[in-house]
């Protein structure tokens, strides 16, 4: 008797430990892409210098930021962002064109936090023109200029970086933040 009595208030006591659920999302649009490059071939194009030093200050940046995985798409510029960012943090790179595929966001995201429940952050490494579907996918499609979305639909300059706080629903979980020391 006594032993049910004690499996079952260990069994009420997990069941109202709260759930663990990951905090963070953090986007940033890939490093300077070396110029000019054949059309032909956009998907291979590289870093510039200024791209792979950027793409370091990110690593350092993120250094203590409780990554858990980084994402990228197959782009060779926003694998090669993501890379430094993920060995720094002692993580994995997660190559993933669900990152660029509009209809896929909202399958990616859940499936990002379900991998991810234990967590405290992910980046995923976005491109000009997917920044802006990965903040409407994440809540933020009221509040896109104060976002930094063009008119146009797209980032401007390389410099983007995003907070999604996930226990805060739609635009008052997102903030732009700099590139600059940790916030």
């Amino acid at each position: 008797m006594q032993r049910t009595l004690i499996a079952a208030l260990a069994a009420a006591l997990v069941a109202a430990a709260p759930a663990v659920a990951l905090e963070r999302i953090y986007l940033v649009r890939h490093a300077e892409k070396e110029e000019p490059w054949p059309a032909a071939y956009a998907d291979f194009q590289p870093l510039s210098e200024a791209g792979r030093v950027r793409a370091l200050r990110l690593a350092e940046r993120f250094a203590d930021a409780g990554l858990v995985a980084v994402y990228s798409s197959l782009t060779s510029r926003a694998f090669a962002t993501a890379m430094p960012i993920a060995q720094r943090a002692g993580v994995r790179v997660v190559a993933d064109d669900a990152t660029i595929d509009r209809r896929a966001l909202p399958a990616f995201f859940d499936a990002l936090r379900e991998r991810h429940r234990d967590g405290r952050a992910v980046l995923v490494v976005g491109h000009s023109n997917t920044i802006p579907w990965l903040l409407e996918a994440l809540g933020g499609g009221d509040c896109r200029r104060r976002l930094g979305v063009g008119d146009d639909d797209r980032i401007k300059g390389y410099d983007g970086l995003w907070r999604i706080d996930l226990h805060r629903p739609g635009c008052a979980g997102i903030e732009r933040l700099s590139q600059g020391p940790a916030d």
